[in-house]
């Protein structure tokens, strides 16, 4: 989840401004060090839903759903990490 925040500055001219920002960049993980992770599969070998064929009732049967909650393989560090960027901006 992201943040912005935008003000408006007071004006020397009628036809042009400045603004200020401040961006923040996965504001989960910078209130948080265990939420906005992000989590893959290199190759989604996991199985998310036991199910077996009934070839006699040309069906599947499904037995229950996977609850491991650790089923990723892959930890984006770059994607998982809060960024601040505080800047001005000319409008003419």
């Amino acid at each position: 989840m992201d943040f912005r925040f935008t003000q408006a500055l007071p004006r020397f001219a009628k036809a042009h401004c400045f603004v200020a920002f401040l961006d923040v960049k996965n504001v989960l993980d910078l209130l948080n060090d265990d939420w906005g992770l992000v989590r893959t599969q290199a190759y989604n070998d996991k199985e998310l839903v036991k199910f077996d064929y009934d070839a006699d009732a040309d069906q599947y049967v499904y037995s229950g759903v996977n609850t491991d909650r650790n089923n990723w393989d892959t930890y984006n560090i770059q994607a998982s990490t809060w960024q601040v960027k505080l800047g001005i901006r000319y409008n003419f």
